[in-house]
């Protein structure tokens, strides 16, 4: 044992490594895989957290005052066919081979919060037969918004610096986030996509009252470089959690883009930032039907109900993109502009503390009133590049007029976690445009005039398809620790039918492909023990 000498009038600090891969997180990320682990935690009766609903989620640090951790990963991926991972934030794993690395840093403290993740990512990103689609289908997982080969991508991810009191705060962040109770999607905000950079106000942890939580916080943004349009973002989500049995969270989310390069329209930072609280209120003139909308909303309201004595979660979230105009619009077309996802998860199945299941259920089709009413579905406005940023959107990965079933079976304990899943999921539900190659004199029918035409060699998108876009797939994600370290291996196997809407049935109009994923991850907590004097 080493003795150290303790000199007089000199203060020394005594630093302990603890090396771990559960306790050594500060908190927990967007990525949802961390909502299962964390979850399982608090249903077998472990410490919770508080709502996992809007994540990131600061954990509290009790035992000591400041608390530095230090996160090193490095990934390996190969992709025999089109991109296709979801939720995977700043890795867009192109066709070929792909290497991730980064370093995360997270330090917590009384007044402080801060951590920062400088990374670099490269894909072989190999090209393949990219789909032509409808432009506002263009952002799917499976095109490519990135076309250098090779692609690299070089920053600091996580970043967020709060400062705060007492549970609530504020600060800078760019760092995923994710709104809901959902493990696969989520209609208001997931790690789809890049995280971007925004002012955070509200609570850091949640704030306990008797049996009640409450979490709340409120995000402005201002995108960069990595949108075409560049609009502002703001928005609040605000949940309220009875602790009981069952534990039930009731949560709210609304959100805004305004303004921007494709609108016709000089928003200011401070119109922008209130706009989900109804001050002000963005509108095109009624005349001017030519210009697009200044401003797009999406709100959604959810339920999630725990049952600690099963081990189950129940989950429900709704929500709109358009208000109605009057209670006669609503009963007319009651699903206008609607979405919505159901779930349950499952922990402790069979009597096994180890064992669990979820299944999820994700809707976010075009209305069925389409013909009669115009209607929006989600992600549909041209001018804030249908909801996306860095070429992904940044909500549910589906994209719009779609739906999307995951169901999954697990087993995890403290060394070793196999997760199978299945996924099914279906693009353009209720209207498919198929594009098509008109050879130069056409014999085209004009319905304005009523009249016959020679038309032009040209490009058309005509409504002929009668199916959907649908994808299967098959994953298996296994994670082993071993002596502070995390290995994780992941498999996923696409098949997609029906590939560009075509209703040939040939095997031009089918897809499939193959992803290994190899992960290595290295946790190390750092407490700084109260000084010592002499």
């Amino acid at each position: 044992m080493v003795r150290l000498k303790i000199l007089p009038k000199i203060r020394l600090v005594s630093i302990v490594f603890i090396i771990s891969s559960v306790s050594a997180q500060l908190y927990i990320p967007a990525d949802p895989f961390n909502l299962i682990f964390a979850e399982q935690k608090v249903m077998m009766g472990g410490g919770d957290p508080g709502s996992l609903m809007i994540r990131p989620v600061v954990l509290p640090v009790k035992q000591l005052k400041d608390v530095w951790s230090l996160k090193v990963r490095n990934e390996f991926f190969y992709n025999s066919g089109a991109p296709n991972l979801e939720n995977t934030s700043d890795r867009w794993v192109g066709k070929g081979v792909s290497f991730f690395t980064s370093a995360n840093i997270a330090y917590n403290s009384d007044i402080i919060f801060a951590s920062i993740e400088p990374y670099y990512f490269i894909s072989q990103n190999d090209d393949y037969r990219e789909p032509q689609r409808l432009p506002k289908f263009n952002h799917l997982n499976d095109n490519q918004p990135h076309v250098k080969t090779p692609y690299t991508s070089v920053g600091v991810r996580e970043t967020q610096l709060y400062l705060k009191h007492n549970g609530f705060g504020g600060g800078f962040s760019n760092a995923n986030m994710w709104w809901g109770p959902g493990l696969h999607s989520s209609l208001m905000m997931t790690n789809n996509t890049t995280g971007f950079g925004h002012l955070m106000l509200g609570t850091i942890t949640e704030k306990r009252y008797k049996n009640w939580g409450f979490n709340g916080r409120y995000i402005l943004s201002k995108f960069g470089k990595k949108s075409e349009s560049e609009p502002y973002y703001s928005g609040f989500i605000f949940n309220t959690t009875y602790y009981s049995i069952p534990t039930i969270t009731v949560g709210f989310a609304r959100a805004f883009l305004s303004g921007g390069k494709k609108t016709d329209y000089d928003i200011s930072l401070l119109e922008a930032a209130l706009l989900p609280f109804e001050i002000v209120k963005i509108e095109k003139p009624s005349d001017q039907n030519d210009l697009l909308n200044p401003a797009s909303q999406t709100f959604a309201g959810y339920i999630n109900l725990r049952f600690p004595n099963s081990g189950t979660v129940l989950f429900l979230e709704w929500g709109r993109n358009a208000g109605p105009k009057s209670l006669k619009d609503f009963i007319i077309t009651p699903d206008h502009s609607d979405a919505f996802t159901i779930g349950v998860r499952k922990y402790g199945l069979f009597n096994n503390i180890n064992l669990f299941a979820a299944f999820e259920y994700t809707n976010i089709a075009h209305s069925s009133f389409w013909k009669m009413k115009e209607t929006h579905d989600w992600y549909s406005d041209i001018q804030f590049d249908y909801y996306t940023y860095d070429g992904r959107y940044w909500a549910a990965h589906s994209g719009p007029d779609s739906d999307d079933f995951t169901f999954l079976f697990g087993y995890s304990n403290n060394g070793i976690s196999i997760i199978p899943s299945f996924n099914y999921e279906r693009h353009s539900l209720t209207h498919s445009y198929v594009l098509i190659n008109e050879e130069a004199n056409t014999l085209v029918y004009d319905k304005i005039f009523n009249d016959y035409y020679l038309n032009e060699e040209r490009q058309i998108y005509r409504g002929m398809s009668q199916l959907a876009e649908t994808k299967f797939e098959f994953r298996c994600d296994f994670r082993y620790r071993y002596k502070g370290f995390r290995i994780s291996l992941y498999y996923e196997y696409e098949y997609v039918l029906n590939y560009e809407f075509s209703d040939y049935g040939d095997i031009q109009s089918r897809r499939s492909g193959n992803v290994l994923w190899l992960g290595v991850e290295k946790n190390i907590k750092i407490f700084l023990l109260d000084k010592i004097k002499r």
